[in-house]
């Protein structure tokens, strides 16, 4: 059971982008951030818990290769299958969100900087209700996880919401 927040009526933010960084950052804060961690940190401890109760230091060796080797060479994949992937790439272009009354996004794409005013990279995207996961408010962002995987990142400073958060909530279940 989630609760998206909607809106009598409908706030739309300022032009904004977000960086790579910033997508990652709220991409990982979820189960997959665990997943890089806890993984990785319990193959290392298993082979030094195994080199100690064999009294063999190959194991051991074992450890601090996937420790200094394995492990930074996953997490730069990582980085980079996040970071490039084409949700995250498009969060980088200037985009301007409006939260709809009836609970859906739609996300008005702008010119890059230098083109003609009619060249917009994306045409505009209207995410029905039906297809948000979730939401969670992270920091200084507000974030809306999609059934896609997708993330839709809004700084809340760029959007002009109801004063005191003064907002209806509906129960997508």
């Amino acid at each position: 059971m989630s609760l998206i927040p909607t809106f009598p009526v409908a706030p739309e933010s300022a032009p904004f982008k977000v960086s790579p960084n910033t997508y990652l950052r709220l991409a990982l804060s979820g189960a997959k951030g665990r997943v890089f961690i806890i993984v990785p940190a319990a193959l290392v401890a298993g082979f030094i818990v195994i080199g100690f109760a064999l009294s063999d230091l190959r194991f051991i060796l074992v450890a601090m290769i996937v420790l200094f080797i394995a492990v930074p060479m996953i997490m730069a994949i990582g980085y980079f299958s996040i970071t490039l992937s084409p949700e995250s790439t498009r969060s980088t272009l200037i985009h301007s969100v409006e939260l709809c009354p009836d609970g859906s996004l739609r996300i008005v794409y702008h010119p890059l900087d230098g083109n003609e005013p009619t060249m917009v990279p994306f045409p505009e995207e209207v995410i029905p209700p039906s297809q948000i996961k979730g939401f969670d408010i992270s920091g200084d962002f507000i974030v809306y996880r999609l059934l896609s995987g997708r993330l839709v990142i809004i700084p809340i400073n760029s959007i002009n919401l109801p004063a005191g958060w003064h907002c209806h909530f509906r129960d997508f279940d």
